[in-house]
């Protein structure tokens, strides 16, 4: 009997290839996200070190015009801090995205993986048949002879 041949290897084998990627992509999504939080978490202690040495700045000397430049920093830093959410944001909507779009590929590798055990199962089982017709006709035909 001939070997063990899956019909749709091709297509497990691709499907297997599209596991790895969409793994890739979550994996690359969380280092996005991660890079944000960095980023964000850099800039809310950019803000604050920038608060300390104002009130430094307020408790040595009472200058208007230091105050006017540490309420423009503040709100750059409120703007960058808000900008950095919304990154976030957006990089965990992207990250869920990948997730589910690697649960699904994952989940179309195996029904193919299934389908194979069965095939093989089947293989395996057609085989034995074969095998206990030959070992049947062998022990028959020397019956016959005896």
């Amino acid at each position: 009997m001939k070997k063990f041949v899956f019909k749709l290897e091709k297509i497990l084998n691709y499907r297997r290839q599209i596991v790895k990627e969409k793994k890739m992509a979550v994996l690359e999504a969380n280092r996005v996200v991660r890079e944000k939080e960095e980023l964000l978490e850099s800039a809310r202690n950019e803000k604050l070190e920038l608060l300390k040495k104002r009130n430094e700045e307020a408790r040595a000397k009472l200058n208007v015009r230091l105050l006017q430049n540490f309420s423009s920093f503040f709100s750059v830093l409120d703007r960058k801090i808000d900008y950095y959410k919304k990154e976030i944001d957006r990089a965990n909507e992207e990250l869920e995205k990948c997730k589910i779009e690697y649960i699904k590929a994952v989940q179309e590798e195996r029904v193919l993986e299934k389908i194979k055990e069965k095939d093989k199962l089947n293989y395996d089982y057609e085989l034995k048949k074969e095998e206990e017709k030959l070992i049947d006709s062998i022990v028959s035909f020397s019956n016959k002879e005896n």
